[in-house]
């Protein structure tokens, strides 16, 4: 699963380098002192149909085609490049070095570790962490670009309300559909676990604290009592920044001073003994212990009956308000009702979809065990597919009208420019040539 995430995440980046390393292959397209290989132009392609959710039709008609369209807008992003830059706009170089570590840390966080990642590059792709680096730079600093002309260029676009209208008479056939949506109101119920259990586990973290205190091994108290995974490597962690762990864990371990260990920390897991093994820039390498508190199959059926009895007895809009107000763990929603807002029905997860799809208007569900909290869904309303309509949704039609002038106009730059650089489809040239 790593593995198959990490391709998608890298596929962009990856395709530019990818294509200079192979000995077989030949330019397909010339945009000033710019080009584009074939092996490019393939893995883009293959990119475009995954993205569709379709399977990839290698050696065919559907194929062509869409390699075809993708090189023309291979083609017409290096000239918007080559427009914004010649309208003096700019990125930092500050700014593109800071999304680069952005995007390089949330592969290194699916990965798992620095490691792990600079070995997968190596294994899969024969490329190393720098030269990623330096080919997300140049895919950031032109994206920015691009991004930066299309915003300068929607500014200055003015749209009517007979623009819309005469926007959405001429593509009513083509627009999108407002998808099937439904309005819904939950209350989650957390299964706490019961304070006996909670005691205990807090009154034998406290005995580990005093062996500690004593002189113990950490490592080997971690060996030892620790529920962690982590145990077996003597509560070793690893190097982490701040925002990847339990927020409780994180500002009681990088308070400590290295050498420190920690009181008795309570995090969303349980109790934790933190110890401080090592600073290295704006990360720390700890060891902890954890023990966990879990609640029993009694707290589970007691918070279970509860959402029960709420289910049963808030049948009314009104006595839902009120019961979400009251019992409701959700702090984002409870004083709201409950209410989660309009949703759309295609993008629930299974869990919820199961809970909800056969739900009428203003009925319950059942209590549903969702990780580990119990929810109570409640079916407010239900808005079918429907057209977009200039009544209902014309702010929607006002933004779709706006976005398709400026691409218009990005595209009109495009012809323009080209007819001041050197520009060369070399796959039309081929697609012509006697076979």
């Amino acid at each position: 699963m790593k593995i198959k995430l990490l391709q998608s995440l890298l596929i962009l980046a990856l395709t530019a380098y990818s294509a200079q390393t192979k000995l077989l292959d030949r330019i397909i397209a010339v945009v000033d002192d710019q080009i584009v290989l074939e092996s490019e132009l393939n893995e883009m392609t293959y990119f475009t149909f995954q993205s569709m959710g379709k399977a990839v039709p290698v050696n065919s008609d559907e194929f062509d085609v869409m390699r075809s369209r993708v090189l023309n807008s291979l083609i017409e992003d290096k000239l918007i490049v080559k427009e914004a830059e010649a309208e003096s706009i700019s990125v930092s170089p500050d700014e593109i070095k800071k999304q680069r570590d952005g995007q390089i840390d949330s592969y290194i966080q699916k990965m798992g570790s620095k490691e792990a990642l600079e070995a997968e590059l190596k294994k899969s792709y024969g490329l190393t962490l720098p030269k990623l680096k330096k080919q997300l730079e140049e895919q950031i600093r032109e994206q920015s670009l691009k991004m930066q002309l299309a915003q300068k260029i929607r500014m200055k676009i003015n749209i009517s309300r007979e623009d819309v209208t005469a926007f959405l008479a001429a593509n009513k056939d083509s627009l999108p559909k407002e998808k099937e949506s439904i309005m819904l109101a939950h209350i989650q119920k957390e299964i706490m676990p019961a304070d006996a259990i909670v005691k205990a586990a807090e009154v034998k973290i406290r005995l580990i604290e005093e062996e500690a205190a004593k002189g113990a091994a950490f490592p080997d108290l971690a060996k030892k009592y620790s529920e962690d995974p982590s145990a077996s490597l003597g509560g070793d962690l690893g190097f982490f920044e701040k925002g990847f762990l339990d927020p409780a864990f994180e500002r009681a371990a990088f308070a400590l001073n290295v050498g420190d260990v920690s009181s008795p920390v309570r995090s969303s897991y349980g109790y934790h003994l933190i110890k401080l093994e090592e600073r290295k820039d704006n990360s720390i390498r700890v060891r902890h212990i954890l023990l966990l508190v879990r609640p029993s199959s009694e707290d589970t059926l007691r918070a279970q009956k509860l959402c029960d009895s709420i289910a049963a007895n808030a049948v009314t809009d009104s006595a839902f308000k009120k019961a979400a107000s009251i019992f409701s763990d959700d702090k984002l929603t409870r004083d709201k009702g409950g209410v989660l807002g309009w949703l759309p029905a295609d993008k629930l997860g299974k869990e919820y979809k199961d809970a909800v799809s056969d739900l009428k208007q203003s009925e319950n569900s059942r209590p549903v065990l969702l990780g580990n909290s119990y929810h109570i869904f409640r079916m407010i309303e239900r808005m079918e597919e429907r057209p977009l309509t200039l009544a209902d949704d014309y702010e929607t039609l006002k933004n779709l009208a706006l976005n398709s002038r400026m691409r218009d106009e990005l595209s009109q730059r495009a012809e323009r420019i080209k007819k001041r650089i050197h520009v060369e489809n070399r796959l039309v040239k081929a697609e012509k040539s006697p076979k």
